[in-house]
């Protein structure tokens, strides 16, 4: 039985990168990134892929952006939420300084790599996205399962996936609404 697993990008958050943030600014910002939906709609390529797939479960993340980008693509509320599928938490550095969101990200994900306290470190956002891998690789009957999640997560998991015998078939650019296909 071949088993095909697909990993998808959310779309493009409602929350527009901010410039000169302190720390605390920066901390408020991220979360409104996670409580935003998104601001623009699949394109038409990936919603006629998808209905012409044979998807037979789709799953998201419970964080917004996930969960409005799956109902975006489906047309539906036939989305199973789960937590275990969300992104990383981001780490927010102790740097007094004002920068632009986009930096604080790119400073805090370096330093959450490196090992810097978070709400989820690093060994435990990898066990998080094996169990996530286990989930999807167990999705009961289900022979094409797609994920609407997020890039470190889809990442995480499609380097376990891969490490599970699945090859990449599918890969397209990294952005919003990009779209991974692995089979085994």
């Amino acid at each position: 039985m071949t088993q095909r697993i697909h990993l998808i990008r959310h779309g493009q958050p409602a929350c527009r990168p901010q410039a000169a943030l302190s720390r605390q600014d920066y901390r408020c910002w991220v979360e409104a990134y996670d409580a935003a939906g998104i601001m623009d709609w699949p394109p038409n390529s990936l919603v006629k892929w998808l209905e012409s797939a044979g998807i037979d479960k789709v799953i998201s993340s419970s964080l917004p952006r996930a969960s409005e980008s799956a109902r975006a693509l489906l047309k539906s509320d036939r989305v199973y939420s789960d937590p275990l599928f969300n992104e990383a938490a981001i780490t927010i550095p102790t740097i007094p300084l004002r920068m632009n969101s986009s930096a604080w990200t790119a400073i805090g994900r370096i330093t959450w790599l490196c090992g810097a306290p978070a709400d989820e470190d690093i060994t435990a956002f990898r066990l998080r996205a094996r169990a996530a891998t286990e989930k999807l690789m167990q999705s009961e009957g289900a022979d094409e399962t797609a994920l609407i999640g997020h890039g470190w997560m889809n990442r995480m998991i499609g380097h376990n996936l891969r490490k599970r015998g699945f090859q990449i078939q599918y890969r397209s650019y990294n952005g919003y609404w990009s779209r991974t296909t692995l089979v085994r």
